[in-house]
């Protein structure tokens, strides 16, 4: 078992992002998300988009995603599960903003490659787009987000 584990461990390291040709010969890389690095993303985002931000879910997926060719991110968003990176909340609006932001074509296309990698399939994405509303859960104490209507949607 320890050599299976072993074996699995090293194929991480050897990943690399996906290459996305964006305009003939300039080319952006897409990094594939670990599970925790998913978890964090979308801890992130419940917690952001609570915030009354107008950026919406596939733009923040392409910024969480994006990397350069040896598979590191180019923004970093923090490791706070509560808060976001001031300046990853910069470079997360100057992407996703529809006058002077990416297209919606790129961010479509930056969006599928970054979900396939990453597992994050279309009822996953209705999911996160999904209201949240600031109260309590489970006896919490209304500092954590909690979704309106239907329960989470990982076991």
């Amino acid at each position: 078992m320890d050599e299976f584990l072993k074996k699995l461990l090293q194929s991480r390291s050897k990943r690399l992002p996906r290459k996305v040709e964006v305009e003939p010969g300039c080319f952006l890389f897409v990094s594939e998300l670990t599970p925790n690095e998913r978890d964090l993303m979308e801890m992130q985002w419940v917690n952001f988009n609570t915030s009354g931000s107008n950026v919406g879910f596939r733009a923040y997926v392409v910024a969480w995603c994006l990397s350069d060719e040896n598979n590191n991110r180019v923004f970093d968003s923090g490791q706070d599960e509560e808060q976001l990176n001031a300046e990853f909340i910069k470079h997360l609006k100057d992407i996703g903003n529809g006058e002077t932001g990416m297209s919606l074509s790129l961010i479509s296309k930056l969006y599928d490659v970054a979900a396939a990698a990453s597992g994050i399939s279309g009822e996953d994405q209705k999911e996160m787009e999904k209201p949240f509303a600031i109260g309590p859960a489970d006896g919490g104490n209304g500092s954590r987000p909690k979704r309106r209507g239907k329960a989470g949607r990982r076991g």
